[in-house]
């Protein structure tokens, strides 16, 4: 069900649609109704200088990543640094047990770049996993930059953090600190060993991006990556907020950053690429109202300064008789996206319930959740293909896996959540997200 702009006004950074599933509910209270923020963002204008972009590539090298993994890492970062332009800047740091700096931040110069050759053939494996000193030494070397500057660390590491500071929580606070400040952190996965629990909600944490790689070969195409849409940045800190004008109780879906603001609840979307495709799922449920009356929430999308993305709109819900709701017609692009978000979080839930040997338990939860989407999927193809997917989900995950398809799970749930595609990118222009 669309809903009108509230404010006609030019859009600068994305354009923004506003759906609900349906608009009537129950006077007795108790209706729960999803909103579904759609955004694209435009593509920077003909003629535009980019922002320069600080990075860090901070490298693994502890005694798992011997051998081909080490050397297409350094290879990952040599093709990445040759993308960018002398008035960027980078560092490339390796750590095991301790961090090396093996070349500070630094124009990326031709010569910078030949000498960033040499250090990455040259790069030996060592002991540990300080996952956090190494990644603490990366925002460093590119905290300080020139105004503007868009300030980013790429952590790429094959195992579990086993030095230093190793606790999930007090590394994602650290992150969203940093992101506070203006670097992001983005994590790169490779193989089957690390925890892709972490890295994501690290990524998460610190406005970055989360990628996974299977096999070493995928590493130069996934650093490649971050520093092409590093490059494509059109907007830093994107973020949406759903507003109540009186009461309702406001959840996202899919587990995206959020934080109550004491007005709105604020999801967090990082920065965006030009013709990025994103979105966020709001869950409102309704309190006791009277025939008639209705519920207002504004939406709005604003900057990492707090500037206005979009123009502000805003989605009523009307009280209505109990035979008006019943026969309600339903906006299927918002069931569909609603119900994708509940497959993948249960998708995530199963990997975890599988890894610990909770095969009935992780069944249980994927057919729940094709029970639930089978409830209101009518004819509809895209629903009905959810609910076959997560069927046959059940009978696989009700065995042992092995951990790569647990890892390939996890990574597609993940992706589909944060509007990416199934390789991790930003979505753009033709791309759908679902």
């Amino acid at each position: 069900m669309k809903q009108n702009p509230r404010d006609p006004s030019p859009t600068p950074l994305a354009a923004c649609n506003v759906d609900i599933d349906r608009e009537f509910v129950r006077c007795g209270g108790g209706s729960r109704r999803h909103v579904r923020v759609s955004l694209q963002a435009t593509a920077a204008p003909a003629g535009t200088a980019r922002s320069p972009l600080r990075i860090a590539f901070v490298v693994d090298r502890s005694g798992s990543m011997s051998g081909e993994p080490l050397t297409l890492a350094g290879r990952a970062v040599c093709e990445a640094v040759a993308l960018l332009d002398a008035d960027d800047t980078f560092a490339l740091l390796a750590f095991d047990d301790a961090c090396q700096v093996a070349t500070a931040a630094g124009p990326a110069s031709e010569d910078r770049k030949r000498e960033a050759l040499a250090l990455c053939r040259a790069l030996a494996p060592g002991g540990s996993t300080n996952l956090a000193g190494g990644w603490a030494e990366g925002c460093a070397q590119v905290a300080v930059g020139a105004a503007g500057a868009l300030a980013r660390v790429l952590v790429l590491t094959d195992g579990q953090a086993n030095v230093g500071e190793t606790r999930p929580t007090a590394l994602c606070e650290h992150a969203r600190a940093l992101r506070r400040k203006g670097v992001a952190t983005s994590c790169l996965g490779l193989g089957e060993g690390f925890n892709e629990s972490l890295l994501g909600a690290m990524a998460d944490a610190g406005g970055g991006r989360f990628y996974f790689a299977a096999r070493p070969e995928e590493l130069i195409e996934h650093m490649r990556a971050e520093v092409l849409e590093g490059l494509d940045v059109v907007g830093r800190g994107l973020a949406v907020e759903l507003r109540p004008h009186d009461r309702g109780r406001v959840a996202v879906l899919g587990g995206l950053p959020s934080e109550w603001t004491g007005s709105a609840l604020r999801v967090e979307l990082g920065d965006v690429v030009a013709r990025q495709n994103l979105d966020a799922v709001f869950s409102v449920l309704l309190p006791a109202g009277s025939m008639g009356e209705t519920r207002a929430f504004d939406v709005t999308v604003v900057d990492a300064d707090g500037r206005p993305c979009a123009p502000m709109q805003t989605v009523r819900f009307t009280y209505a008789p109990g035979d008006v709701v019943d026969r309600q017609p339903r906006e299927i692009a918002v069931d569909r996206r609603v119900a994708r978000l509940h497959a993948n979080d249960a998708r995530l839930a199963a990997v975890t319930m599988n890894r610990e040997g909770r095969y009935a338990e992780a069944r249980a939860r994927l057919l729940a959740v094709a029970e639930r989407v089978a409830s209101y999927a009518g004819h509809d193809a895209g629903l009905g293909a959810i609910v076959r997917e997560l069927r046959v989900g059940a009978d696989e995950f009700g065995h042992a896996l092995d951990e790569g398809v647990l890892k390939s799970a996890h990574s597609s749930a993940y992706f589909s959540t944060r509007s990416k595609t199934t390789r991790g990118r930003s979505s753009r222009d033709e791309d759908d997200i679902i």
